[in-house]
């Protein structure tokens, strides 16, 4: 819906027979209704249509690198796991090579610089470990980050 105005001076005016200058002016209200627009409404489809597509092409491109993250992280934790079970057995023997150690450095078999270099390896294995440990569960709360829990 819509509404004009247009006037004039001008010579005729609205009478075409006289020969005088006049005022003129035109007025109306115009009311249009489009029922139904068979070509704006195949295109509004066919758009509909590329956007969906669109979004599915999307939504599997999301599956398919969400699928192969999970897929790293739980060969990282299962590589991690792996390592701590190692760790724990080194953390064992160098716990093993310090008692011993400590035995000898009591009997005066031993020194002390090497001494505490096996006990400073001993220390470096279960920092070592717990460094794992904490990469480990950092690692599962990833997993389960990417998984959506």
């Amino acid at each position: 819906m819509s509404a004009f105005v247009q006037g004039g001076y001008g010579r005729p005016g609205l009478n075409l027979l006289s020969g005088s200058f006049d005022f003129y002016y035109i007025g109306g209200v115009r009311f249009q209704w489009t029922l139904w627009n068979w070509r704006q409404q195949s295109n509004e489809r066919a758009v509909l249509r590329e956007q969906e597509t669109g979004i599915q092409a999307q939504s599997e491109a999301f599956d398919l690198q969400t699928r192969a993250k999970l897929l790293q992280q739980k060969a990282e934790i299962n590589t991690l796991s792996a390592a701590m079970v190692k760790d724990n057995e080194i953390i064992a023997l160098r716990g093993k090579v310090k008692d011993v150690s400590t035995a000898q450095l009591d009997n005066g078999v031993m020194t002390v610089h090497d001494y505490l270099t096996d006990l400073y390896a001993e220390t470096s294995a279960v920092i070592a470990g717990k460094t794992r440990e904490i990469q480990y569960v950092y690692a599962t709360i990833q997993y389960q980050v990417i998984k959506g829990y």
